[in-house]
């Protein structure tokens, strides 16, 4: 989530300095576009053992290249440079078929007093915002969470 009142200059600066400590290409931002679409396909990509590779083809082309990422166009793009189907992707963005899969993820969100991202949360434990790498691996040993490839097939 946002902070409406956030001025942008600041908010593009502290971005910048983040992905630059953690030795990330980041591209002057002026516009936010909807991320929903790109979160359900995101959704199916991770179905698909292929969610590392469109989440960070996504970061690349919002964040780096400025492209939107409200487009299906953009999307389909996206999905077949990290290996998706063409065909499967479209299918995907035209039936909206992880719709409802987010729609749930946004409802739990909701419901647990989710209000920045990322938020990491086991029980009653959350640790908000955005922390070193190794803050939030600690956070997750710390509450017996065994680390697992993000490339494995979760649905």
């Amino acid at each position: 989530m946002l902070d409406r009142g956030a001025d942008p200059a600041v908010v593009q600066a502290r971005l910048e300095q983040v992905a630059s400590l953690e030795g990330l290409a980041f591209g002057k931002r002026s516009m936010t576009f909807n991320s929903r679409l790109a979160q359900e396909v995101g959704k199916w990509a991770e179905c698909m053992g292929r969610g590392e590779e469109f989440h960070n083809a996504v970061f690349k082309a919002c964040l780096v290249e400025g492209k939107n990422i409200a487009l299906a166009s953009t999307l389909l793009d996206v999905a077949v440079s990290a290996g998706l189907s063409e065909v499967e992707t479209e299918k995907v963005i035209e039936k909206r078929q992880f719709k409802g899969q987010v729609e749930s993820d946004w409802s739990h969100c909701k419901m647990m007093n989710v209000i920045v991202v990322p938020t990491l949360a086991l029980g009653d434990k959350t640790l908000a915002g955005a922390h070193p790498y190794e803050k939030m691996e600690r956070f997750l040993r710390d509450n017996n969470i065994r680390h697992r490839n993000i490339t494995d097939k979760i649905c």
